[in-house]
Parts: structure tokens; sequence; C-alpha cells
């Protein structure tokens, strides 16, 4: 009878054992399976994004207007002088005040200039060199109708005309070669022009000398052909 009753339970164990590797090998399947199909699959990671090119102002002063204009007040501006709106030239990196100062110099229009480098202003005159005369005043002299733009007539002298009148230029005064002048070894290198007066050889009556700029009096009477001249260059 123990035999029987421990045959039966001896079945029952290893049936027992039986249904429990079953059910861990089934449970191990179904992890697995899960675990197969929840395969999360990373997202894209978005594009980097290039920078942006950095855009350099073009010749953009580094010196504000209001400051250069300071500047140019320290510097170039005294008691009842005044400075116009600046304009900035971008070469020479500089900023330009036309200024309305006390002192004034004929034919110039003069300018306060600030550099953007030193920090500095002075004052460029910007002298043309044409003089006008006065609004409504009567031109005196040869001087200023030629300085007023008026026509100038090809005579010797010259002649220029304005309203109807005439004016003749001056004659430099007339300086002879001495015997020294013309016994001097070397001249200076020196622009001083004068017109000279040269006598040419003549082959038929009449011969009018010849006029002739040099550069200065002593390289004009080391020319033995030349006996006068006068300070300024040949018309």
């Amino acid at each position: 009878m123990s035999t029987k009753i421990i045959a039966v339970l001896s079945s029952i164990i290893l049936f027992a054992a039986a249904v429990s590797v079953a059910w861990y090998i089934d449970d191990r399947n179904n992890q697995n399976n899960l675990a197969n199909n929840n395969i999360v699959v990373p997202e894209p990671e978005p594009p980097i994004a290039e920078p942006e090119p950095l855009i350099v102002p073009d010749q953009v002063s580094a010196l504000t207007e209001q400051v250069a204009e300071t500047i140019a007040e320290r510097d170039c501006i005294k008691g009842g002088e005044a400075l116009k709106p600046g304009t900035y030239n971008k070469i020479t990196r500089t900023w330009w005040f036309d200024a309305n100062l006390n002192a004034t110099r004929p034919g110039c229009n003069p300018a306060c200039v600030v550099s953007e480098d030193t920090m500095a202003a002075e004052i460029n005159w910007r002298c043309t060199g044409a003089i006008m005369p006065s609004s409504g005043s009567k031109i005196a002299n040869f001087q200023e109708c030629v300085a007023a733009g008026n026509p100038i007539l090809n005579s010797n002298p010259a002649q220029c005309v304005a309203d109807g009148e005439t004016f003749t230029e001056p004659f430099a005064e007339i300086m002879t070669c001495s015997e020294e002048s013309r016994k001097v070894g070397a001249c200076a290198q020196i622009y001083e022009p004068v017109c000279a007066t040269v006598e040419i050889q003549c082959l038929k009556a009449p011969c009018e000398p010849l006029k002739q700029t040099f550069s200065n009096a002593c390289v004009a009477c080391l020319n033995s052909l030349v006996k006068t001249y006068a300070a300024g260059e040949c018309k």
C-alpha cells in the first residue's frame, strides 16, 4: 500500500515540476515577445542650424558725429564761431565740418577736420586762389577782373574786359643782368620763374627778341643772349 502511495506522490511531483518548467519557459517567451514588440526607435535629431553670416557695416565710423563735433568745437572754434553739420569721409576716416570762422582768408572756404585715428581736429582752409569781388562792388583793377572770371585778351601786356571796361596787367619791374650774375658757376635749384628777353641772331631785319621763361634769374643771366628779365612766367 505504501509503495502505491509513493508512486502516486512521485507522479504528482513530476507533473508539478513539468508544469512549473513549462510555465517558466512560456513566461520567458512572453517577455521576449513583449520586448520585441515595444522597440523604441529614437527620434532623429534636429539639423544643426548654420550660423548666420556676420554682416560688417561698410566702413562705419567708430567716431560718432556728436563726439566729432565736440572735438571740432574744442580745437577749431572760438567765441562767436559756428560749425555746420558734419560729413564723414570713409577713405581718410575723418569728419568734415564747414566752419564759420571770425578770421577769414581770401578765396578760402574753411572746414574743421576731425581725425578718427588721432581724435584731434585742425582747420583745412580749402583755398582755391579765386578771389571774387564783393557782390555789387565795382571791379577796379586787372587782378579783380581776372578773379571774377572775365575774358582775358590775347595781347601784350594782357588785358581783361569787364562791364565794358578794359583793365591792363601792370608791367613787372624790368631787371638787367649784371656782369657778376654772368660769372656764377652754378645756380640754385629753385623755381622762381622769370620772363627774359632773348636776343636772336638776325638774318634779315626787323628781328624782334623772343620772350622765354627761365626757372630763375640766375639761370636766365647765364644765357649770354639774355639782357633783361622780369619776375613771373612769360604770358
